[in-house]
């Protein structure tokens, strides 16, 4: 008898336990999506990955499998959002042979990092490395082109006995301008400009860029001919092509004016273009391409130090130290901001149908596969996804869904924001809009939060790395007589966040001193 009360009495604790459990799992969803998306920024801090890439024994360094000879004969070139950190993990690990540097960085750059307590990702007090500021909003501006002509000048000065660290993350094609005549640095911010507008990809900017400036596409490279090359690349792209990452500057070019001439056709920018612009790559077809001397690339060294995936796999680890089943979706979703939202809302009702197959009609769930792939995600990833979703079913356990890459916004409108506070709003007012559609129907029965921001801790023009949103922000909103699809319209999503539950919903880290594009996490739970 005591042995059956005690028995009663372990599964009512049992029971009491896992609604606690499932209660503290809804009010702590918030703070576990940012957790997961910090923990992502973490694994790609600087210090982390260039400690890793260099390998100093003596008056030896070891990079990627060639070793070279020390003598105090190293020189730093740097560009990019996260390069200060790197500079500053550089130095510590060279120390003495450091001999002098420059690093191109965006406007702001120190000061926010002190801001955010990092100043640890600053050179030190006696770097040899100076930090020049530029690129405004992350657009070429005389600043950088003038960071840029010293660093022309500083590569072109060195010889076959020095050693050159270049230092590349995201935001280098801007912090690196250097437009060959007659083209001008407005015509280049100009054409930057109309093709950000109308949705370019990052490819396609780096394209024209390539195509019209001297230090990029393998420019950098060819004027430090003869010195080594040691080249420590972030990627901040899809696919993390070492072409593409900041428009290449120590790899071989392989686009040609055609290909931007037929991209600005295709985009219907012609007449947009500056007409130095079109009458440069028009002459450049018909001319003679100048080769660079045969042994320049031969003497380069480029080594992928941080990319998205490896931040994905800082947000998995945590997700699943914090009880959740993690799955990554892909670490190379790019396209346009609206269709990514789509996908996302596709998954969630993926997700939720086949948690509660006994609930939807026939048919239903093959349906939703189906959108899925349409979406662009491959069959081999619903297969796993669909095994994923059965395993956190069993064990009671809630999902954690997790995607990189970079989205795109066509812009139309004159608010504030950036493509991840757009996407977080898009997702919400989906589900939001689903949920009032079928009043009862699957999704009152799950919490879903959802998360999109930058690993560099700006998200457009604000002080945002992006936003978290669920079918509750969008409720509170419409209450309170805001009607989200008005800032939608209007581009507008920060200023919405902003008014919706004090701001709490903006994802604000500060600059993280890093880059590796994007992160969404999505998290399901039953209520």
């Amino acid at each position: 008898m005591i042995r059956t009360i005690r028995c009663r009495h372990l599964k009512l604790y049992n029971t009491l336990s896992l609604l606690l459990t499932k209660r503290s799992t809804m009010s702590d969803a918030r703070s576990h999506a940012l957790g997961i998306f910090q923990s992502a920024v973490d694994s790609v801090i600087p210090r982390t990955m260039v400690t890793q890439a260099l390998k100093c024994n003596g008056n030896s360094l070891l990079v990627n499998g060639t070793t070279y000879q020390l003598d105090h004969n190293v020189h730093i070139v740097a560009f990019g959002k996260a390069v200060a950190g790197m500079v500053r993990a550089t130095e510590d690990v060279l120390g003495d042979h450091v001999v002098d540097g420059i690093a191109s960085v965006p406007i702001g750059v120190a000061q926010s990092l002190r801001d955010s307590g990092r100043s640890d990702l600053l050179p030190s007090e006696t770097s040899k490395t100076k930090l020049l500021e530029g690129a405004t909003n992350n657009l070429p501006d005389e600043a950088a082109h003038r960071t840029a002509s010293l660093i022309a000048d500083f590569a072109t000065a060195l010889t076959r006995d020095d050693i050159l660290i270049i230092l590349i993350s995201g935001g280098g094609s801007a912090l690196l301008p250097s437009p060959i005549p007659p083209v001008t640095l407005e015509d280049i911010a100009q054409v930057t400009k109309v093709l950000s507008k109308n949705g370019a990809t990052i490819q396609e900017l780096n394209i024209v860029r390539k195509n019209l400036e001297q230090l990029k596409g393998g420019g950098l490279a060819q004027l430090a001919y003869p010195a080594k090359v040691v080249s420590l690349i972030l990627s901040d792209v899809i696919g993390d092509s070492l072409d593409i990452i900041a428009s290449g500057p120590t790899v071989p070019e392989c686009s040609t004016p055609d290909m931007c001439l037929a991209l600005f056709e295709k985009m219907k920018l012609v007449s947009q273009v500056p007409q130095s612009i079109m009458s440069m790559l028009s002459a450049t077809t018909t001319s003679p391409v100048e080769q660079p001397p045969p042994n320049v690339f031969t003497n380069v060294n480029n080594v992928l130090i941080g990319s998205n995936r490896i931040a994905l796999d800082g947000a998995y680890k945590k997700a699943k130290r914090l009880g959740y089943v993690p799955f990554v979706v892909s670490c190379e979703l790019a396209g346009d901001v609206r269709q990514m939202a789509r996908m996302y809302h596709k998954l969630v009702n993926y997700i939720i149908l086949s948690l509660v197959k006994t609930l939807q009609q026939p048919n239903v769930l093959p349906r939703c596969e189906l959108e899925l792939l349409d979406c662009g995600i491959h069959k081999d990833t619903l297969n796993k996804l669909s095994t994923t979703i059965e395993f956190a079913n069993n064990i009671q356990k809630p999902l954690c869904i997790l995607g990189g890459g970079e989205s795109t916004v066509t812009v139309v409108g004159s608010g504030r924001g950036g493509r991840n506070q757009e996407m977080a709003l898009l997702v919400a007012m989906q589900l939001y809009r689903q949920s009032i559609d079928e009043p009862g129907g699957i999704l009152e029965k799950f919490g879903v939060e959802f998360l999109s921001a930058g690993t560099d801790g700006q998200d457009g023009p604000t002080d945002a790395a992006g936003a978290y949103a669920d079918v509750g922000d969008i409720c509170t909103a419409c209450n309170s007589g805001i009607k989200p699809e008005d800032y939608l319209a209007n581009n507008d999503s920060y200023t919405f966040f902003s008014e919706v539950r004090d701001g709490k919903s903006l994802v604000k880290t500060g600059f993280t001193g890093t880059n590796v594009m994007d992160v969404q996490v999505l998290l399901i739970h039953k209520k």
